[in-house]
């Protein structure tokens, strides 16, 4: 089960754990999808 959750929060990629994702990245909606190393699963959540 996967649940999306939208926040907003003050903080740095340095500052995100990196043992499970070792890339974290912030991307306009329309960069994600066309973005073919973005899984699609995560494309799942931004219909376009």
């Amino acid at each position: 089960m996967v649940i999306a959750h939208r926040v907003s929060l003050d903080l740095h990629l340095a500052a995100l754990p990196g043992a499970q994702h070792a890339r974290w990245k912030w991307m306009h909606p329309d960069e994600l999808r066309a973005d073919p190393t973005v899984h699609p699963n995560t494309r799942a959540y931004f219909p376009g």
